[in-house]
């Protein structure tokens, strides 16, 4: 039998207290992003590649040259990419999005800054829905870029979106 592969130490050799969280596959599996919550209340990202028989490590995603908050997060259908809201100022929310084809080392890329905190997730590898203030919003990511953004729907309230297998469910709070 296989014994279970630790992907994160995080916290554990200082005694640190941390929570996890938040936990997201890809849909094909090939990776795990989750969220790691320190005593101080600070939320980090991270993601864990699972494409192979012996997973390395979780590498953390580096927010905090862009945020003092992380909110929602989702990576895209084949793992290749994380977009995230991030809380730049205090109730200033905007979406970035960082490619993993590095281990998820390079800078995060601002995608809109007026995000909603939350709601996000990729429809198709390359385009991704969003809230973005009173609706939600999508862009395409091409040759490495987004382009603009399209109102899918407006909405008058935090709003969650949810994506069972491959229909797209936006729903209000009430």
């Amino acid at each position: 039998a296989q014994l279970p592969k630790t992907l994160i130490s995080e916290g554990t050799a200082t005694g640190e207290y941390v929570s996890y969280s938040d936990y997201r596959f890809s849909a094909d599996g090939s990776r795990l992003a989750f969220a790691v919550t320190n005593g101080d209340g600070d939320k980090s990202l991270f993601v864990a590649d699972l494409s192979s028989d012996t997973p390395g490590e979780a590498v953390r995603i580096e927010t905090e040259s862009v945020a003092v908050g992380v909110g929602g997060f989702a990576l895209t259908p084949n793992g290749k990419g994380l977009a995230f809201h991030a809380e730049v100022d205090t109730d200033a929310w905007q979406l970035f999005y960082v490619s993993l084809d590095d281990n998820g080392s390079s800078d995060p890329e601002l995608v809109d800054d007026a995000s909603g905190g939350y709601a996000v997730t990729w429809v198709t590898n390359s385009r991704v829905v969003y809230g973005a203030e009173t609706q939600h919003v999508t862009r395409v990511l091409e040759n490495g870029s987004f382009g603009e953004a399209q109102v899918v729907r407006q909405y008058g309230t935090f709003s969650q979106i949810h994506r069972p297998s491959q229909r797209l469910l936006l729903t209000n709070a009430v």
